[in-house]
């Protein structure tokens, strides 16, 4: 299963009311989805294929960056949300997340002390390590953004 679909999947499973719910949810007048099709279709059944509109369908009554995060991370970037306020940055929110940056750094070294602790790396623990590493970028792509914004 791709990375893509596993987002779409876990943001569907978060779904208030489960897959059953979203599958009311997504059901027309007209066109009744059905829970099992919809379970097949998020877990990469060939017989039912799961269309990037209804992907994209999911993703919003989700109301979920899963999809945004692991297509950024498929094509080696990262997701970062824009600022909604439409303030100007200030030094407050660039030291808010010059914060956070510190705070990531960290994960990513409690991370690593913890995979290396018994002298291998297993699956968990590498996927562990590129989550926090992830969560660096991010945190830094943010950070470049504000001072981007007041940039005179």
């Amino acid at each position: 299963m791709s990375d893509l679909l596993i987002a779409v999947n876990r943001a569907a499973s978060k779904f208030k009311g489960g897959k059953e719910a979203l599958a009311a949810a997504l059901s027309s007048p007209d066109h009744q989805v059905k829970p099992q099709i919809l379970r097949n279709q998020l877990v990469g059944n060939e017989r039912h294929f799961l269309s990037l509109d209804r992907a994209e369908e999911i993703i919003d009554l989700c109301d979920s960056d899963e999809l945004a995060h692991a297509a950024a991370r498929q094509r080696g970037g990262v997701f970062v949300k824009l600022p909604t306020d439409g303030a100007p940055a200030g030094d407050l929110a660039v030291l808010e997340l010059v914060t956070h940056v510190w705070r990531a750094n960290g994960d990513v070294g409690r991370a690593v002390d913890e995979a290396l602790a018994d002298g291998r790396v297993d699956e968990a623990e590498l996927a562990d390590v590129k989550a926090a590493i992830y969560r660096v970028q991010q945190t830094m792509v943010a950070m470049l953004g504000r001072l981007e914004g007041m940039a005179e």
